[in-house]
């Protein structure tokens, strides 16, 4: 249904390819959530953008399974990250900055052990750490 001044106004709507599979799905949450979500043409998520009523948002880039591959964010303290996680689901590469301005790198291995962390604090100091295995001794 239109309003007055011309605009639709709904809770969520399904935009259909030719086909009738759902391609772009938009919603608001009963927590005030809205969300954004682009699907294939199996119906199975790619892309999702979120802006939360806490001030936190969030975008997730899912590879052809279904995996959650890349998530990027902000929180409503003012930090902000990037996950980038394996096709196993675990974080492998994560970067963030705190709203006080502090940032950080980690790399993790397989099985999510930190291998490699570097990172400043809000004065300048820097921290760092990393994990080397002697291999073929």
């Amino acid at each position: 249904m239109l309003s007055p001044d011309g605009q639709l106004r709904c809770s969520g709507i399904v935009i259909m390819d030719a086909h009738g599979a759902p391609r772009i799905v938009a919603s608001v949450s009963e927590r005030g959530e809205a969300v954004l979500e682009w699907l294939d043409s199996g119906a199975r998520k790619r892309v999702t953008v979120s802006a939360d009523g806490d001030g936190s948002a969030g975008l997730m880039v899912f590879d052809a399974r279904g995996t959650a591959r890349i998530g990027v964010g902000s929180d409503r303290a003012g930090g902000a990250h990037v996950v980038c996680s394996d096709g196993a689901r675990v974080p492998r590469i994560v970067v963030g900055t705190s709203h006080a301005g502090s940032a950080a790198v980690t790399v993790s291995d397989g099985a999510g052990q930190v291998r490699v962390s570097a990172g400043t604090t809000a004065d300048g100091r820097v921290a760092g750490d990393w994990k080397v295995e002697a291999r073929g001794l």
